[in-house]
């Protein structure tokens, strides 16, 4: 069988580079270079350097370069080695969890009609809105099941406390059995930590009192700038919603100070390619002070099987929006260009720099990609149950998937089957050769019954690669410390465990 080599050559401003798939190595690329990789085993050394053209002022350059791929290939970098079995303790992966952590879908109900949404009909693969909602009942039994796991691994040495997130479409519209809930959790572990995430119409006093009291981390749904927040994120009967929640997150932080409650509270600001970050950065910092203390996270509205694009750029074209549709990529370029010459005001580096996380955990998980469970979850590092008490691997499943029910239990068969699909994918199957596969964060979401992967999520990861380590790379010219200088708190690591 003909052996294909597999990297991907990019470039910065200045330099050209090739990653190497195989190792996750990059080294500088040369004249020769990807030509000499290709052709290794199909042509002589003679034969490569007849088909260069190679000169006799040339031919010690090509010498050495050729002698530098010789070594590279012999240390198994370029071409991956034949496929092997899938072998492999689930028990083993289970116990390393990097989390331990509980979603509990409170219900399938919204008081919002957010156009990006999973549950909408731009998404018509995923579950959609419902009336289902979860009973005390069936969330003690997933917190009792969550409890037990949880033992188990403290007992293998996991040492982090359990954390308890609330989830929904709205989980505020069963603020009656959050409270419920926390009272029954803290009778079991009063280390527990408690999260929530929402789009905040709900939050009231009482409510804010609450979750002040027991110190919840709390996640908003803010899209930055009115502009670009409420052309998406409407009520239910289609009127915008960025004044009332701005509102609600200011009443929140100032009950927390006046109580001299430090506990962040972080936003899920959502882009496409129409929204202008800098309009972002500079919402955040105009509310810094009334919001602090507080982490952003940005996140592209998902893209795969879905007419959301589509629909806006509709909406552009014929009047409705007025949108550049360049406005990411520029506003993008701009803020990182200021960021690494030093030219940020204010608060501006802290609220930038979690834009580049996205680079950051390009980097670990190229480092640390040995184990397949670092790009996807660990399974049972997360436990979600929706309402009628399905198990799935987390709140973004949708019931995809399902491993058991709060009322009979792990199926450890099906988790074993769902998880050998995934492993066996990354090992003998299309991914074992793919030159994304290193770095690729594909997960059992984007995982069909059958063990296939989302077509779509597979060529983009493959078309923006070279994009995004390109990205990476200029970063670190521009400013070697880069991975140093990410000052990421482990509150904010935290958050991030949990929305991610």
């Amino acid at each position: 069988m003909e052996k294909e080599s597999k990297y991907v050559e990019f470039s910065t401003a200045n330099n050209k580079y090739i990653y190497d798939a195989v190792s996750g190595e990059v080294i500088p690329s040369g004249k020769w270079i990807g030509y000499i990789i290709d052709n290794f085993y199909l042509l002589s050394k003679e034969e490569l350097i007849e088909k260069c053209h190679v000169s006799y002022s040339e031919q010690e350059k090509f010498e050495n370069e050729y002698n530098y791929i010789k070594n590279l290939i012999e240390e198994n970098m370029f071409y991956f080695p034949e496929t092997k079995e899938n072998k492999y303790e689930l028990s083993e992966y289970i116990y390393n969890a990097n989390s331990s952590q509980l979603i509990l879908v409170l219900t399938g109900k919204c008081n919002m009609r957010c156009e990006y949404c999973v549950y909408c009909e731009k998404y018509p693969q995923e579950i959609g809105y419902s009336e289902e909602e979860m009973t005390f009942e069936t969330a003690r039994k997933g917190i009792d099941l969550f409890f037990e796991l949880h033992k188990e691994k403290v007992a293998h040495g996991y040492k982090k406390q359990p954390m308890i997130n609330f989830y929904g479409g709205e989980p505020l519209l069963r603020f009656d059995l959050i409270k419920e809930v926390v009272e029954y959790v803290e009778q079991k572990d009063l280390n527990s930590r408690f999260y929530i995430t929402t789009n905040g119409l709900l939050l009231n006093e009482e409510v804010a009192d609450f979750i002040s009291r027991h110190k919840f981390t709390v996640t908003f749904s803010l899209d930055g700038f009115k502009e670009n927040h409420d052309r998406n994120r409407v009520t239910t009967g289609g009127k915008p919603t960025f004044d009332i929640v701005v509102s609600k997150i200011k009443m929140l932080q100032k009950i927390k100070r006046d109580r001299k409650i430090v506990q962040p509270i972080s936003f899920n600001c959502c882009f496409d390619n129409y929204t202008d970050l800098e309009k972002c950065i500079d919402f955040f910092e105009e509310h810094y002070y009334e919001f602090f203390p507080f982490f952003t996270m940005y996140n592209q509205i998902n893209p795969y099987d879905t007419s959301y694009y589509i629909w806006t750029k509709e909406r552009v074209e014929n009047g409705e929006l007025s949108l550049d549709e360049n406005a990411f990529n520029k506003s993008y370029t701009k803020i990182r260009k200021n960021v690494f010459e030093g030219k940020e005001s204010g608060h501006a580096r802290e609220l930038t720099m979690n834009l580049f996380t996205s680079a950051l955990m390009l980097y670990l998980r190229n480092k640390w990609s040995e184990n397949i469970f670092n790009n996807a979850c660990i399974p049972l590092s997360k436990l979600a149950v929706y309402p009628a008490g399905e198990l799935c691997l987390c709140e973004k499943m949708n019931k995809k998937l399902i491993i058991g029910s709060v009322f009979k239990g792990i199926d450890y068969e099906k988790l074993e089957e769902i998880t050998r699909l995934l492993t066996d994918n990354f090992i003998k199957g299309p991914c074992a050769t793919c030159e994304a596969k290193r770095i690729c964060p594909a997960c059992f979401m984007y995982m069909s019954q059958e063990g296939e992967f989302n077509k779509g999520y597979c060529e983009r990861q493959k078309q923006t690669l070279k994009e995004r380590l390109g990205e990476l790379y200029q970063m670190l010219e521009d400013n070697p410390d880069f991975i140093k200088t990410m000052q990421i708190s482990k509150e904010f690591v935290d958050v991030l465990e949990v929305n991610n």
